[in-house]
């Protein structure tokens, strides 16, 4: 369990400026790939969302992603789990590494795969 210090900081405004700000989203990347890649996912991505980290992590390019996605973090946090537990239960061998990997990111995202957001020009993108 951690610190409730620890949580009021992590979801501070200005922690999640600092993060979009000073840390490369090449380097998240690594961290989150090597977050799924473990052997506690579902725990990391729930801590991500309990955060509210979850949307400066995973960055949408929307202006008001909070009133659009309210809520959407903790259905992709459970969306996740659905297919670890599935996974658990089938039996790890059954995939490559790289399928589970592919696998969990598929499932945690599969509440937003119909997200669009505008572009500068007003263009409506996929997210």
């Amino acid at each position: 369990m951690l610190d409730e210090e620890l949580k009021e900081a992590a979801a501070c405004d200005e922690v999640k400026a600092a993060l979009s700000v000073k840390i490369s989203r090449e380097r998240i990347g690594t961290e989150i790939d090597l977050m799924i890649s473990g052997n506690q996912p579902v725990q990391a991505m729930a801590y991500i969302s309990d955060w509210k980290l979850f949307w400066v992590v995973f960055s949408l390019h929307m202006k008001h992603e909070p009133e659009v996605l309210e809520g959407c973090d903790r259905l992709c946090v459970s969306y996740l789990e659905a297919t670890w537990n599935l996974i658990q239960l089938i039996g790890q061998s059954t995939f490559t590494d790289k399928q589970r990997r592919l696998s969990l990111y598929a499932a945690m995202f599969l509440p937003v795969r119909k997200t669009m957001y505008k572009d500068n020009r007003g263009k409506k993108i996929p997210w």
